[in-house]
């Protein structure tokens, strides 16, 4: 289950290109809210020398980077928007990428309110991964007379940016707010106070999931087609989980601890690098267990195989499948590519080795008992963090692939309001209908929590109060509403 961080109110703002969201954005932040902007984002991740350029170029060659090295976005959007399936591609390159460095920035909390501008927020599947959606709207004329203004290039490339996003119509259908950008700079400037005041109020008492789909929930690698910064529900509802196979109790445990890896590899100070190399290790532990990187490649080729059959149905958007396909093709391929376990570099790694072996004993890794590891934690952080980075990347393809198929699980759950009679819920599921993880949905004011047992064929869900950490729960015995998901 994600962890649950109070007061913090997450806000999607999104709008159609050339609408102003980056105008608004910039309100925000004079008010003082953190803006995280994708766009800035996707420019850091294809920097020269970074892995996310050399990705683009190994799928678009050479001629998408000009004389600097630099990427030619101008031609790059013109490959991309004359080729649907290139453009999927593309997104299945970035999008992941994007994600990992909104998740970086949303953990480094700085206000009470977090403006998260994404462009596609509706495209990507994204609005339930924030609290409120924002939606900046203006006539598709002005649109397009800014973009060319701004952008220059043809009219019908232009044109044909616009139609690539989401419709007035489908911002608006999930919009929470809405700005409309027809007036003078004041009267925007002054809706974004008004709105700015609500969203300081309600942060009072929100209390936002966060962690990774999701894959595809934030799950780190819920990856921009699907889920991740965490649940959009009722303010103030925690959602636990619990698995109904093996292979599902393997696969949460793995997004855990490599969601607890890159968290305190993110932070400076040596106790969150000890914290960072535990996860590893632990990490490492499982996948000695098991032909973990076989279940995933067969899941992810599964998942693939299910979505296809969606091609021919009336009603799908085939953008947005073609970018889930492809980033799940993407992630096959990359699992693929290696030709031994992705954890086996890092059994022979000799310092992670002592690490382990130490780390049995209680109190195993002080200074005076390995002061290789104590000296190593005491280099600048920037050391430190390139080699967990390299520890890291190498266990990157399996664990986005697990973050994937846990965004997809969850994205199917079939939810169903339920009530536990007497604090007790027992359910029978059919016969061949192999469900994996249940998920149950409580309000955060209840005071209860639910404690689950079961396994494919059945499951028992008891509600317990909380009392203290010196005391033992009590079950409840009053009836308990609650909202049951079935993935």
């Amino acid at each position: 289950m994600s962890n649950l961080i109070r007061g913090v109110l997450r806000v999607g703002l999104t709008g159609g290109i050339a609408s102003g969201k980056s105008t608004v954005a910039d309100f925000f932040a004079d008010l003082g809210a953190q803006i995280i902007d994708t766009d800035i984002i996707a420019r850091e991740v294809v920097e020269p020398g970074s892995d996310g350029l050399a990705a683009v170029v190994a799928a678009f060659g050479t001629g998408v980077l000009q004389e600097n090295g630099e990427l030619d976005r101008a031609r790059l959007r013109e490959t991309i928007f004359a080729d649907e399936n290139a453009r999927a591609e593309l997104e299945s390159i970035l999008h992941p990428l994007i994600r990992r460095g909104m998740l970086r920035q949303a953990r480094d909390v700085r206000s009470a309110v977090q403006v998260f501008v994404i462009p596609l927020l509706v495209e990507s599947g994204l609005a339930d991964q924030v609290d409120r959606v924002l939606v900046v709207d203006c006539p598709e004329s002005a649109q397009l007379a800014r973009l060319l203004q701004r952008d220059g290039g043809s009219e019908q490339t232009a044109r044909k940016i616009l139609a690539a996003q989401a419709g007035r119509e489908q911002r608006l259908e999930l919009a929470d707010d809405v700005i409309v950008n027809d007036a003078s700079v004041e009267q925007l400037k002054a809706r974004v106070e008004e709105l700015y005041a609500v969203y300081l109020a309600e942060a009072d008492t929100t209390i936002s999931a966060h962690g990774l789909p999701n894959s595809a929930g934030l799950s780190e690698n819920s990856d921009m087609a699907g889920p991740a910064l965490g649940i959009r529900s009722a303010p103030q509802s925690v959602t636990y989980e619990q698995p109904l196979s093996e292979r599902m109790r393997t696969f949460l445990r793995l997004e855990f601890l490599y969601q607890q890896a890159n968290y305190h590899a993110e932070i400076s100070d040596s106790w969150s690098t000890r914290a960072a190399v535990a996860s590893l290790l632990e990490i490492l532990a499982i996948l000695s267990r098991g032909d973990v990187r076989s279940d995933v490649m067969k899941e992810l080729e599964r998942h693939s195989q299910l979505l296809e059959a969606y091609r021919t149905r009336p009603g799908v958007d085939s953008s947005r499948l073609q970018a889930v396909l492809g980033n799940l093709q993407t992630l096959r391929a990359q699992l693929a590519e290696g030709r031994t376990h992705p954890s086996h570099k890092l059994k022979e790694n000799e310092f992670l080795n002592a690490i382990k072996h130490r780390s049995a004993i209680p109190g195993g890794t002080c200074e005076f008992d390995l002061p290789d590891y104590s000296h190593w934690l005491h280099q600048e952080y920037a050391t430190r963090a390139e080699d967990l980075e390299s520890w890291l990347v190498t266990l990157r393809p399996l664990c986005d692939g697990v973050a994937e198929l846990l965004w997809l699980t969850r994205a199917g759950a079939e939810h169903q309001e339920e009530i536990a009679t007497g604090g007790l819920f027992q359910h029978g599921l059919p016969r061949g209908s192999h469900k994996e993880l249940l998920r149950v949905t409580l309000p955060g004011d209840s005071g209860l929590f639910p404690e689950i047992s079961g396994n494919q064929h059945r499951f028992t869900i008891r509600f317990l109060s909380w009392q203290a950490v010196d005391k033992r729960p009590a079950q409840i015995s009053k009836d308990v509403p609650f909202v049951l998901g079935v993935c």
